[in-house]
């Protein structure tokens, strides 16, 4: 990852702890907000591994690449996903790729990197 082109950004970190409106959209009473050093890009097919599911637009979904670890939902243990706020919008993890410790004779190529593909929230339904 080219340190050039990082910016400082917030990822809000939801605990799991909250409740479910009238709506059903689960409301996070308790989130943790981490600072990560991060490179946005638009999603583009084909320049990345991450793929959108069916019924999503490129426009949005953005790729998110980061020293720092990104959390994925897990239902097995209650985890929900990281979120950003992005030009306005609130994005979450939909999808991660964990590029660490790929090896070259041993020796790391990449020492710490993840990628992560974010969605727009107001884009699930």
């Amino acid at each position: 990852m080219i340190d050039l082109f990082n910016r400082s950004e917030t990822v809000i970190r939801p605990t799991g702890e909250g409740y479910y409106d009238d709506d059903m959209n689960f409301i996070a009473t308790n989130e943790g907000n981490v600072t990560i050093d991060c490179n946005i890009q638009p999603y583009k097919k084909g320049n990345t591994s991450l793929l959108l599911e069916d019924g999503f637009r490129s426009s949005d979904a953005k790729i998110v690449f980061s020293k720092q670890q990104l959390i994925l939902a897990d239902k097995k243990d209650d985890t929900l996903a990281d979120e950003m706020i992005i030009d306005g919008d609130l994005y979450y993890l939909a999808d991660m790729m964990d590029w660490t410790g790929q090896t070259l004779r041993t020796v790391s190529l990449i020492p710490e990197h993840y990628e992560g593909l974010f969605i727009r929230r107001d884009e699930v339904s």
